[in-house]
């Protein structure tokens, strides 16, 4: 048999140097922070020596509050002002071992230093050497350093290790628990996770800590090699993305072309169609000419015999009108109808004027409301009313000014109330003009001055006006110290006379002043000495009084401002003490008296300025009148002037009537008859003159257009012609454009919509033109690329996309389908067999256990593992188990998968594991094959029997764990970690270690079930190590043949051999000391178990 005997710790945490003997059921018991953990963490650490799997202390309840290696080589504190009470350590734990007949000892020697993260380690194994044998210091009495102690034990023939991977191997293998994976070595698994066992409310969760190990699948390699697949599909995906871009690029320029060529089509109607215009225009303006000068020729002898007859007509008047020359009569109405001609010339000028007179009478009777309408206009006396408007006119002049004076004085007041009432508000209260000026000059002599009415409050505001009236200028008194009061003096007197009216109080010859009982000074409360002394100086002896007894002191005064002084009687005047300034009762009157005159003055700023301009108004209503008036002057005499001249008129008419005409008028008759003739004659020759000269014009212009035409024919006929030089391969497509554009179309029409149409294609062939540059942006941006802007240039951008499509796309999948084929046979070797094997271990593990458990029973119960598949994951395990049996040389595993549903499942792993990180949830759970099922443990109590079956009863614990006792329900947890270490060593008891670490286990159950569990590992011949606080000593001692007591005094632990059950054989290199109470591990005296700090 194999079993741990002795160990040794040296420099480890708070040990300095102890051995301690180990029996096949060891208790260490201890304090909170004794030390106990620290052992069993040793031992840990000795036997399985990998740092990622083992967790120091596992039973703190902190978990967070992890301990490393180097906090026990240093010895770690945890206080700032020391946190390590090593600097440069090197520390030991040694195992001791027996085997058979014979011993081995195994240990690992740990350098830790302050200013080197690295920690060294060095492991060894040597036979027949007792641990305490093993030398840790020098000659000197200095501790080995690590690479001297490893020569220095190699030379005592011990084993030395490079690596903690070879120690491990060489270890496991003297211990019977060998594997030939180094990474997972079950029993070391099984042990490490014993050691911080704490009994658990989930089956599955136990199954997973405590029974199966952590062996997820490693598919690193397998990742690693689908890293080429990934790779080949995201650089196929790559140029596809590049092969789409570029496609864009490619259509975006194809658009542009279109619209180029769209614009060329456009252009080319334009040009044929202004050169067909132009050289039709051309030839309508020749045809033109030539009918204008015909008809030139036309008019030009119409016009011709138009003045012949002119002629005619003229000397027939001519005859006529000398016949008539010579008749007396004639000679006289003549004289007579010119004269009346003037009067009548006359007549209408009276009646324009009288129009006017009219006109303006009625605009003066609305200016100023007369009634001097139709039919009153006579009534107007100029001059009266020209009278009575200057009187006005004077009279508004002087409210205007009178206006203009008040509000002038209303503004000033406004003015100064809005500025004393800011100061008010702002806590500034104006005083009379003198008392501010001396106080301004006195503070710029830097002599401190301060007025009195600014330094007090009055008590009783209905002695408010008594106080006011009574002190009147004295309430401006300037105050200053005493010892100032001489160079005050003489800054007063050195100021202007007007300022003058001001007291100016000597405060060192008042400091005497007596107050009498209900003076006024009773009333003024100050916080200022100077005003306190001042006031009673001033107040203090003029009494309050009422009418009654007011002569009754030498000095007093009513409420109501009657005074007596000096035997006699004055009323104070009233507008001394209407304005108060004592205190802030006077402020806050004031400061209401100014917003109510405030309010007042700015309702008559108001009206004034409505006063003033209804002023303005009349004042210009007035001056239209008066000019107005003025102007018609002169129209006075119209109605007279018209009735003489119609009377003149009247008379004429009279003489000319009673002329003898008979003869006159026949003369008359045919001289108005030429007249009518010729004047018709000098309109047709007008309108045939002005046709003749039309004509003329228009064929100047046609004429000199003509030139013009002809130059923008040839012009735009030339443009026609050169329009396609060089596409030439266009002439078909433009010809075919031209005829279904015009065809039906007005030609002009067309020509007139061309600008609208072309400046709409440009607008998009620029559009398109910055499109294409955007595209080519993305994707120079995007790869990295530098393809040219020009939509001109896109042939570069298709022949890449060309390259891509025929060449690096076809290579990029044919890398994924190898990269593919390979991916899956790495998925069936590397993932599926190796899952399908730890699952099939994991099942066997079970067997196993469940065996060791049909042949023992814990007092009347026995039991038993169940593990099923779980639901979700069970088409997973099938196809698992399939992809596992499917032999290489029949073809590809998802090939082979004949089923569609069981193809899909294991295309979905592949590509799980393909997409997701190697740390994600998603690839752990399924490189984990203890997620694959669901545990539990049946308890079967032998002792009764199910009548409905004819067995023994059985429960499963998953579904009463909570209806059970603390104890109870742990019970089976504790026999499943024992029939698990049983597994281990029951086919060959002699040739394997039996050992199981517990810290702090059996804490929820109670001592019968404690008894019983122990009693359970005995028989199983099981050695047990466990720690436990002082409190369960009593409990668990009579079950041990080791106990050992762990104490610490400050940091310093040592151990003491509690009680020895029974005599053990001495084993060769055993220590041969006696084992007495408090011999062990301690270098002095005996020191009595006290309770420790909690580390």
């Amino acid at each position: 048999m194999i079993s741990l005997r002795f160990l040794r710790l040296v420099g480890w945490h708070f040990f300095d140097d102890v051995v301690i003997p180990i029996g096949e059921a060891t208790l260490f018991a201890g304090d909170n922070g004794s030390g106990k953990s620290t052992i069993i963490d040793g031992i840990q650490y000795a036997l399985a020596a990998n740092l990622a799997k083992i967790r120091f202390n596992a039973a703190a309840a902190d978990k967070k509050a992890s301990r490393t290696l180097e906090g026990y080589v240093r010895g770690k504190t945890g206080l700032e002002s020391g946190e390590y009470l090593r600097d440069d350590a090197v520390g030991h734990v040694m195992l001791q071992f027996s085997k058979g007949g014979e011993f081995f000892s195994a240990g690992i020697c740990v350098e830790a230093f302050k200013d080197e993260v690295q920690i060294r380690e060095y492991p060894w194994i040597a036979d027949g050497i007792p641990v305490q044998n093993i030398p840790v210091e020098d000659e000197t009495g200095a501790p080995l350093l690590g690479r001297p102690f490893r020569e220095r034990i190699k030379n005592m023939g011990a084993l030395v290790f490079e690596s903690k991977r070879e120690y491990t191997s060489e270890l496991t293998h003297r211990l019977g628990v060998f594997r030939r994976n180094a990474e997972f070595n079950p029993y070391l698994d099984a042990l490490i996770r014993s050691v911080g066992f704490t009994p658990l409310t989930s089956v599955d969760r136990f199954v997973c800590d405590y029974i199966l190990e952590e062996r997820p699948v490693d598919v690193s390699a397998m990742k690693s090699n689908l890293e080429s697949y990934k790779e080949a599909e995201a650089e196929a995906n790559e140029t596809i993305r590049k092969i789409e871009a570029l496609q864009r690029i490619v259509d975006t320029s194809a658009e542009w072309q279109q619209l180029k060529r769209l614009l060329l089509l456009q252009e080319y109607l334009k040009v044929r169609l202004e050169a067909e215009l132009a050289d039709k225009k051309l030839r309508a303006t020749k045809e033109r000419i030539e009918d204008l000068e015909e008809e030139l020729e036309r008019r030009k002898i119409g016009v011709e015999g138009k003045r012949q007859e002119r002629r005619d007509l003229e000397a027939a008047r001519r005859d006529t009108e000398t016949a008539l020359a010579r008749n007396d009569a004639y000679l006289l109405v003549r004289s007579l109808r010119e004269r009346r001609e003037a009067i009548l010339r006359d007549l209408e000028r009276a009646r324009q004027r009288l129009d006017r007179w009219n006109l303006l009478t009625d605009q003066v009777a609305a200016l100023l409301e007369k009634p001097w309408g139709k039919g009153k206009r006579k009534d107007l006396d100029l001059d009266e009313e020209l009278s009575r408007l200057d009187q006005e006119r004077a009279s508004l002049a002087d409210s205007r000014s009178d206006n203009e004076r008040e509000r002038r004085a209303v503004a000033g007041a406004l003015s100064e109330l809005s500025g004393e009432l800011v100061d008010l508000e702002r806590g500034l209260a104006r005083y009379p003009a003198s008392s501010m000026r001396l106080k301004e000059e006195l503070t710029k002599k830097n002599i401190q001055a301060w007025i009195f009415a600014d330094l007090v409050e009055v008590a009783d505001a209905d002695w408010q006006n008594a106080l006011e009236g009574w002190l009147n200028t004295l309430r401006f008194a300037v105050l200053v110290e005493p010892e100032s009061f001489s160079d005050a003096l003489r800054v007063y007197d050195a100021l202007p006379r007007e300022v003058a009216g001001v007291a100016l109080p000597n405060l060192r010859k008042m400091g005497s002043a007596t107050v009498k009982r209900g003076a006024l000074s009773e009333l003024i409360i100050t916080e200022s000495p100077y005003a306190r002394q001042y006031a009673d100086f001033v107040l203090g002896d003029v009494i309050r009084a009422t009418l009654d007894t007011l002569k009754d002191y030498d000095k007093a005064v009513t409420r109501d401002c009657m005074t007596y002084s000096r035997h006699t009687a004055s009323r104070i005047k009233e507008e001394v003490y209407s304005r108060w300034y004592l205190g802030r009762a006077a402020r806050e009157r004031r400061i209401a008296e100014l917003r109510k005159e405030l309010e007042t003055l700015r309702s008559r700023d108001g009206a004034l300025k409505a006063a003033f301009t209804a002023l303005q108004q009349r004042d210009e209503v007035i001056s239209r009148a008066y000019r107005t008036l003025n102007e018609m002057r002169p129209l006075r005499s119209a109605r007279s002037d018209m009735e003489e001249l119609a009377s003149q008129i009247a008379q004429f008419d009279r003489d000319i009537a009673a002329v003898d005409l008979r003869g006159v008028q026949d003369l008359e008759s045919r001289i108005g008859a030429l007249t009518v003739a010729m004047a018709d004659t000098d309109r047709l020759l007008q309108t045939e003159m002005e046709q003749v000269g039309r004509v003329e014009n228009a064929l100047e212009t046609a004429r000199a257009n003509v030139v013009e035409q002809e130059q923008d024919a040839q012009r735009l006929g030339s443009l026609f012609r050169d329009f396609l030089l060089g596409q030439e391969y266009l002439q078909e497509e433009c010809v075919a454009y031209y005829n279904e554009r015009t065809q039906g179309g007005d030609p002009k029409t067309i020509l007139d919509n061309y600008e609208g149409a072309a400046k709409g294609i440009r607008t998009r062939l620029e559009r398109s033109a910055e499109n294409y540059r955007k595209v080519v942006q993305e994707y120079n941006n995007q790869f990295n690329s530098l393809l040219p802007f020009d939509p001109e240039q896109e042939s570069e951008a298709a022949a890449i996309k060309k390259r891509f499509e025929d060449s690096e796309l076809p290579a990029y999948r044919v890398k994924i389908t190898q990269a593919r084929e390979e991916a899956e046979r790495q998925f069936k070797e590397h993932f599926v067999a190796r899952l399908n094997e730890y699952i099939e271990e994991a099942r066997e593990s079970f067997r196993e256990i469940n065996e060791t458990l049909r042949t023992l029973s814990f007092g009347r119960d026995q039991y038993r593992f169940t593990l099923e598949e779980r639901s979700d994951r069970r088409g997973q395990l099938e196809v698992i188990r399939k992809a596992a049996d499917i032999n290489e040389l029949e073809g590809g595993l998802f090939a082979s998968l004949v089923n569609t549903e069981e193809r899909r499942t294991v295309e979905a792993l592949f590509e799980k594991i393909l997409r997701n990180d190697l740390d994600s949830n998603e690839v752990r759970n399924l490189c984990d094959y203890r997620t694959y099922f669901t545990y539990d443990i049946k308890m079967r109590d032998i002792t009764t029997v199910d009548p409905k079956t004819g067995r023994p009863s059985e429960l499963s614990l998953s579904r009463v764990i909570r209806e059970k006792s603390g104890g109870e329900a742990q019970t089976p947890y504790y026999v499943a970690i024992a029939a698990g270490f049983y597994r281990f060593y029951k086919d060959d008891p002699g040739k394997t270690i039996r050992l199981v670490l517990f810290d702090e286990a059996f804490n929820r159950m109670d001592d019968e079930r404690i008894a019983v569990a122990l009693d359970f590992f005995r028989r199983l011949n099981m050695q047990i190590v466990t720690a436990v606080p002082t409190e369960k000593l009593e409990t668990l001692s009579p079950h041990m043949d080791t106990v050992v007591l762990v104490v610490r005094h400050g940091y310093h632990a040592v151990v003491r051999d509690f009680v020895a059950k029974k005599e053990k054989p001495t084993e060769a290199g055993s220590p041969t000391e006696d084992r007495a109470e408090g011999s062990m591990g301690s270098s002095g005296p005996i020191e009595p178990l006290l309770p420790q700090e909690n580390q």
